[in-house]
């Protein structure tokens, strides 16, 4: 339900951007190709959020970050075969980096009494969900078009019916009671998971649009090492030497990672120039 809220929430922030003209808000979409663009993005933001909220019951908070360093990957293979990545060696190898610490992290809190193996699937399942989510975003983004402010509307809207109507559905009155109970006395903790939860998907949608999904998922590691820092300093959670260690080798996947993609442009440039002098050449010779 607090997860459905914020994407109505969105929509509301994307409604108000298209108003003051920041940007241009089309027609709703009619055309079956457009829903069948649509879809994926929507059914895996409801499976994301869903699937990611429910990991939290069962795992640590700090253990989820570190676990999130493995999503870079995920998106990888999920973004080569949309053809939105290419596979490169460094890049491999940065990826590759990151997810060998996420795997050494797991083993060591294998043997922790909060391991939950169902907890786990629960995060592998969001995991998925969230690389298919930004490489689907990426394409509705670039190739297909769509502006920062419809894929807030338009996905947003049908995410917060499903997920809304899913939490009616399963829980009902019951869960009905327990929120009104909440909202008596913390509304302002429900107003700013709701407004924070747009303001995530503005600022991921926009940054997505500039740069990439796999660019988007390596730079959210240093997000989850900030969470990571919270919950040890203020929800006691404890994080192993092990952990630290797995941690650090994920961050140093990250390292290479923008090391590769930094390269890119100068290497594009001396083929754009090549290919320049080539066609004078060839100009030349005609």
């Amino acid at each position: 339900m607090v997860t459905g809220m914020g994407q109505v929430f969105s929509v509301a922030t994307g409604l108000l951007l298209a108003a003051l003209g920041v940007m241009p808000l089309r027609k709703p979409p009619t055309k079956a190709s457009d829903w069948a663009r649509l879809t994926p993005i929507i059914a895996c933001t409801v499976l994301t959020m869903f699937w990611g909220n429910a990991a939290y019951m069962h795992l640590s908070m700090s253990f989820i970050q570190i676990l999130k360093a493995f999503t870079p990957a995920v998106t990888l293979l999920i973004g080569v075969a949309a053809g939105v990545e290419r596979l490169r060696g460094s890049l491999l190898a940065a990826v590759l980096l990151i997810a060998l610490g996420t795997g050494s992290a797991v083993l060591v809190e294998s043997g922790t009494p909060s391991y939950s193996v169902y907890g786990l699937l629960l995060f592998l399942g969001s995991s998925t969900t969230e690389a298919g989510r930004v490489v689907c975003s990426q394409l509705l983004l670039g190739q297909y078009k769509f502006n920062t402010v419809e894929v807030l509307v338009y996905v947003g809207i049908p995410s917060a019916l499903a997920l809304v109507g899913g939490s009616l559905l399963l829980d009902g009155a019951p869960m009905l009671a327990l929120a009104a109970k909440l909202w008596a006395t913390q509304p302002v903790a429900f107003l700013q998971a709701w407004a924070v939860s747009s303001m995530v998907n503005l600022v991921s949608y926009l940054a997505i649009s500039t740069t990439s999904s796999l660019t988007f998922k390596v730079a959210g590691c240093l997000k989850n090492l900030a969470v990571v820092w919270y919950g040890v300093a203020f929800r006691g959670d404890h994080i192993s030497e092990g952990h630290l260690i797995g941690y650090a080798i994920s961050v140093a996947g990250f390292v290479l990672y923008t090391y590769s993609k930094s390269a890119t442009p100068a290497q594009a440039h001396a083929v754009r120039r090549a290919v320049g002098q080539q066609q004078q050449e060839d100009k030349k010779a005609k």
